[in-house]
């Protein structure tokens, strides 16, 4: 969750003999309640050219980047005046997050993070390191839904090289994000 998206193809058969222009749209799935902003069209022209003796395969990029965790539905709905219309449910899982690095920081040189909010809600998220020779600007940060934000590392060389963990909590989620640090003098 927050830590990738990921991109996958649609593909579907033409059949009609002259070429066809489709528009995409998102909707609710039947008995869902899920949010269908988890996914977005990423091809913006969808277009198929005319069938011979065999169909044609059209391909429709889709994002999925869940906000919540557990099973997310949403149905596509592909129509075209010339081409008719295809549905096809969409279905996308998201994990709690997973440990991400190691984010080098060189001591003198400040480094950061860029931490996506995956809710579509603005989140008040809590921040820290569990290794004293790093040091952030601020314990929480809050940031608007599905915008990222970059965080703040400072890296104390007093004590030669070290390793520590930035930690990112939400009250949405029992698992944190966990960033590796590693200090460099």
């Amino acid at each position: 969750l927050g830590s990738t998206d990921t991109v996958q193809s649609f593909k579907f058969m033409h059949y009609a003999r002259k070429p066809a222009s489709y528009t995409a749209r998102l909707e609710a799935a039947p008995g869902h309640k899920g949010p269908v902003g988890d996914f977005v069209v990423e091809s913006k022209d969808i277009k198929a050219g005319a069938a011979g003796d065999q169909p044609v395969e059209v391909c429709v990029e889709i994002r999925f980047q869940p906000s919540q965790l557990g099973e997310s539905r949403t149905m596509l709905v592909l129509t075209s005046p010339d081409g008719g219309d295809y549905k096809a449910l969409l279905v996308g899982y998201a994990q709690p997050p997973k440990p991400q690095g190691p984010v080098v920081i060189m001591g003198g040189k400040p480094g950061e993070v860029e931490f996506s909010n995956p809710f579509e809600e603005t989140v008040e998220f809590t921040i820290q390191v569990d290794n004293p020779s790093f040091i952030i600007g601020s314990r929480s940060i809050r940031v608007d839904g599905k915008k990222s934000q970059k965080i703040s590392i400072q890296f104390k060389t007093d004590r030669g090289k070290q390793k520590g963990s930035l930690i990112i909590t939400a009250p949405k989620v029992s698992t944190p994000w966990k960033y590796f640090l590693e200090g460099s003098p």
